[in-house]
């Protein structure tokens, strides 16, 4: 008796172990195919997860994600037949493992997927309705957001819109960020809005991320220039979680305070914005609110704001100079200048002898325009724009070889390859009788942006003063394409066409 318990002790052991061995083989396969698939090596991932299937034949997750590796290997198939079949062999594992585990939702969204392919293929008979599955994979998981989003895109290319507008609510309700998504996205409409809207009201109503929420409806009551209840919306927004609250909050509530009209409610709370950022982001924080500023043309709340928080910044100089922006907005150019000079007083910058070359060019004080942009390039030496700047300067005082030279370095520092520095250096060589090096130019131009009429027909008279009539004609025959309404290149045409056939 005591040998037949050894015996039976041993046997059972034994086939505990070959089963806990199976289990395990299948687990290092597994592995394995999941760090292939991390590399993209999708054949040897469904490699290694066939061989675990043979030691795990009822293990429903080897062939839910089998069926996942050939769906990827669909996408990633250049051969339409080769596709086809790796999408058939992904819909067979998928409903093998339906047919062990039909409580997954996983596996009925994979056969939703794979459905919605083998739909658009007119050969394949045996196509079941992708809608049944994004369905039953939103019964198994109701909540679930992916499940939810694709269910509302089927219904509505079925043309179920009733149907897709409650899942959209569902899906709202339960996560208010998705409006972010689905704003963008194709089947977006006044109902579909709606159906939103009434989604984020039963999350409010439920407590659920009322900030979100709060901020969402804030952000489609300013979509339709409701801005009062946009700025209702977003102040209650703020008060959930203030200790989220940035600078950015801040300046989106000065936003709406300004849209409503509430310009010292707007003044206040950019100040509180720019006190509470951080030194190093407060001058793209200040840079926002003169976009605003700007946009809204509301000067007088921008130069209040900058006398109250100039003090804030650790180099006053950065405010300075967004304010010469607007006063240069402003055509106030007397305040421009004068802030300008102050400016320079401490440490030069080169910025600020740019703008005041800018002003001296809109004055017409040629000489002052020239030592300013000089200045300019010489503090800011890789600075494109400077030199453009000292370049038009000298055109004005008719210093032309040293415009010329400007304009080479406004050409070699520019960091994207302009047609317009190039025409402008053109300009400068036609004007010294320079017609080889002006046409080069022109021609360069033409290349950057082929589409301008005007660089054809200045190419076109470069081309004749060379005494190549031929590619005159020719080059003022594409500046006509380009511009068939302008009657000074018909005119010219006409008159040199003639010569052409000499």
């Amino acid at each position: 008796m005591r040998y037949l318990l050894s015996g039976i002790l041993v046997i059972a052991a034994a086939t505990a172990l070959y089963f806990i061995g199976l289990r395990l083989f299948s687990q290092v396969c597994c592995l394995r195919a999941d760090h292939f698939f991390a590399k993209g090596q999708y054949g040897l991932s469904a490699g290694c997860l066939e061989k675990a299937v043979t030691y795990q034949p009822e293990d429903d997750r080897l062939y839910s994600r089998l069926g996942e590796i050939y769906f990827e290997m669909v996408n990633s198939a250049s051969d339409p037949e080769k596709a086809v079949s790796l999408l058939k062999q992904a819909t067979a594992f998928y409903l093998e493992a339906a047919r062990l585990n039909p409580l997954d939702a996983q596996v009925a969204y994979g056969l939703a997927r794979c459905a919605v392919l083998r739909r658009n293929d007119p050969g394949d008979t045996d196509v079941s309705q992708p809608l049944a599955h994004f369905e039953r994979a939103v019964r198994l998981r109701p909540h679930s957001i992916r499940y939810n989003y694709a269910l509302a895109r089927q219904l509505h290319e079925q043309k179920a819109y009733a149907r897709r507008d409650a899942v959209i609510q569902k899906l709202v309700s339960g996560w208010p960020p998705a409006w972010h998504y689905l704003k963008k996205e194709g089947f977006w409409s006044d109902e579909v809005r709606a159906a939103c809207v009434r989604g984020l009201h039963s999350a409010l109503k439920a407590d659920n991320l009322p900030r979100q929420t709060c901020m969402a409806l804030s952000g489609i009551m300013a979509g339709e220039n409701n801005w009062s209840e946009s700025l209702a919306y977003y102040q209650k927004a703020l008060g959930f979680q203030a200790f989220q609250n940035t600078a950015g909050h801040y300046i989106r509530l000065a936003e709406l305070q300004l849209k409503t009209g509430a310009e010292t409610a707007a003044g206040e709370t950019f100040y509180r914005a720019l006190h509470m950022a951080k030194t190093g982001a407060r001058k793209s924080c200040f840079q926002r609110v003169y976009g605003l500023c700007r946009r809204e043309t509301a000067w007088d709340l921008f130069d209040a704001v900058y006398e109250k928080a100039r003090p804030l910044f650790l180099y006053p100089r950065d405010a300075d100079m967004l304010a010469v922006r607007s006063f240069m907005d402003q055509k106030a150019y007397v305040r421009a200048r004068a802030l300008l000079i102050s400016v320079n007083e401490g440490e030069p910058v080169a910025a600020a002898f740019y703008w005041l070359a800018r002003i001296a060019e809109i004055r017409k004080k040629w000489d002052e325009m020239e030592l300013a942009s000089q200045k300019a390039t010489v503090l800011a030496p890789e600075n494109s724009q400077y030199h453009l700047m000292f370049s038009r300067a000298l055109v004005q005082l008719r210093k032309l070889d040293p415009a010329e030279k400007a304009a080479s370095a406004a050409i070699r520092c520019s960091q994207k390859a302009s047609p317009w520095l190039y025409h402008h250096r053109a300009r400068i060589r036609w004007r010294v009788q320079d017609y080889p090096g002006a046409l080069e130019d022109w021609l360069r131009a033409i290349r950057l942006r082929p589409g301008h009429a005007a660089f054809y027909a200045q190419a076109a008279e470069a081309f004749q003063k060379l005494g190549d009539a031929k590619s005159c004609v020719d080059y003022y025959q594409k500046a006509m394409t380009a511009d068939p309404e302008n009657a000074r290149y018909k005119k010219r045409y006409a008159a040199l066409r003639p010569f052409a056939r000499e």
